[in-house]
């Protein structure tokens, strides 16, 4: 014999009469025009919250339940990030995800931002040279004073790319041959010398 209980979800189970969503199965599962004519007929259910909920637990990933299309139920049982979370590069990725804007992870990911960037700096001051370009461009990004060996590292390599693009571009100018001389035409009369 057939489980009932295994097909239909307790919530309906003992209802005096069908609710309004009977035999119109066609409209729960469609697109977002037909989730418009279903929701106004769940809102009318007495089991409306319960069939919601049921969805939710049951993981239904298609179709209106409880008058909530499956992206209102996904966001539903998301918990927004706590507010002693906020701060912590987790936290702000989370709201990057859900496309909140949240001040202190802002400020906290801007702070780690310019603290990871003043550690770049740090190591290449103590690479060799005491300079380099990557330097240069932390500092101009950083906002701060090009130091000497930075700036000598900058315009070495502005240097010697100038240097390899000549060099490239008179690589790819053709020889120019020598003119060549006009064949004598020995059937046109010849010039009288004046």
């Amino acid at each position: 014999m057939l489980d009932l209980n295994v097909l239909i979800p307790p919530y309906l189970l003992g209802l005096a009469g069908p609710t309004p969503c009977a035999g119109l199965d066609e409209i729960f599962v469609g697109d977002e025009a037909q989730a418009r004519l279903a929701k106004p007929l769940c809102a009318r259910c007495p089991v409306m919250e319960a069939c919601g909920q049921w969805a939710i637990e049951h993981n239904e990933r298609g179709g209106i339940w409880g008058g909530m299309t499956p992206k209102e139920r996904r966001d539903s049982t998301r918990t927004p990030a706590a507010a002693e979370d906020c701060g912590s590069e987790t936290a702000y990725r989370r709201h990057c995800a859900l496309g909140e804007e949240c001040e202190p992870c802002w400020s906290a990911q801007a702070v780690r931002i310019r603290e990871d960037r003043e550690r770049r700096l740090a190591l290449e001051h103590a690479g060799p040279g005491g300079g380099s370009r990557s330097g240069y461009y932390l500092e101009r990004v950083l906002g701060l004073p090009y130091c000497p060996n930075c700036r000598t590292a900058i315009k070495d390599a502005s240097a010697q790319h100038k240097t390899k693009r000549r060099s490239q571009r008179l690589a790819a100018v053709p020889d120019t041959p020598e003119p060549a001389e006009e064949p004598i035409d020995a059937h046109a009369p010849a010039q009288a010398a004046a």
